[in-house]
């Protein structure tokens, strides 16, 4: 999946290699959407691109800076009256997401005007498909991310409920977390 992910792109970015580029932030407090703004740079890295600036997902209508080529993956969006982008920005459409067809039901004619769509899942597919618009799999853009390697001897306790009795009992040595 990554050899196609990042192939499926690349011919986006070898077209505009004169337009600067943009990663999609979201404001939000999803540690998700951090980690597909961290995919979108790695993208534009494993590419040779280096100098790009972030964008609002949720007032993608309003930018208004230089024309731009806009990395648009992860999940797709709050108020779906910021959408669509502004002219001013070219989609690079690769990972990208939505939950339900209402985003693309209220702009499938903007959809049609774009090249084939590239979306994280199948679901999202078969939701474009369904409104008569070109779409394919690629995969999360978070599996472009290398593959890391190097293990720790730490354990890590994550989003903890501390209800729960998996929680080590504080006797323990907690330098091992």
């Amino acid at each position: 999946i990554k050899s196609k992910v990042v192939s499926n792109a690349t011919t986006h970015l070898v077209q505009a290699k004169e337009t600067k580029y943009g990663i999609i932030y979201a404001p939000t407090v999803n540690v998700g959407d951090d980690i597909q703004t961290l995919a979108g740079i790695n993208f534009l890295k494993s590419k040779g691109i280096h100098k790009y600036e972030f964008v609002n997902r949720e007032s993608l209508n309003d930018y208004d800076g230089d024309e731009i080529n806009l990395v648009m993956n992860g999940w797709f969006m709050y108020d779906f009256d910021k959408f669509p982008p502004s002219k001013k920005i070219k989609p690079i459409w690769i990972s990208f997401h939505v939950w339900f067809g209402e985003l693309i039901t209220k702009h499938k004619e903007y959809f049609k005007t774009q090249p084939p769509i590239g979306c994280r899942d199948q679901a999202t597919v078969e939701l474009f498909k369904q409104h008569g618009i070109d779409a394919y799999f690629t995969g999360c853009l978070t599996l472009a991310f290398d593959k890391h390697t190097e293990k720790g001897d730490k354990k890590y306790l994550v989003d903890i409920n501390t209800e729960c009795n998996y929680i080590p009992n504080y006797d323990m040595d907690m330098k091992q977390f």
